[in-house]
């Protein structure tokens, strides 16, 4: 059992890296956080008569979040995938400097 175990984490284990989980973390907290605003607003500023329209405004109001909080978490990751190639090239670039040449602003992409 213990074989079988290593060879189910020695396949996974380099999905899981500070970055994977800092890009999730990132992503889940977007997405939260903008579905339950799309929620509460629609269920606070649509009017309601009766129960079956207070049903409704509910049962729309959580498919609106969800759908506002799926649109966050996906620009969150493209925001956060954008961020991170920058970082990289940076990183690369004074990387491939020598150590004899000195790094200048100029030499840092800004874009």
């Amino acid at each position: 059992m213990d074989e079988e175990l290593q060879e189910k984490f020695d396949e996974v284990k380099d999905l899981i890296t500070p970055t994977s989980v800092s890009r999730w973390i990132v992503r889940s907290v977007a997405s939260i956080g903008a579905g339950f605003v799309a929620t509460k607003l629609v269920k606070t500023y649509v009017p309601t008569d009766n129960k079956k329209q207070e049903l409704q405004v509910a049962v729309g109001a959580y498919v609106i979040g969800g759908m506002a909080g799926d649109a966050a978490a996906e620009w969150t990751a493209k925001q956060f995938n954008e961020y991170l190639d920058f970082v990289k090239g940076i990183i690369s670039s004074v990387k491939s400097k020598t150590s004899t040449e000195e790094t200048t602003p100029e030499d840092i992409p800004t874009e």
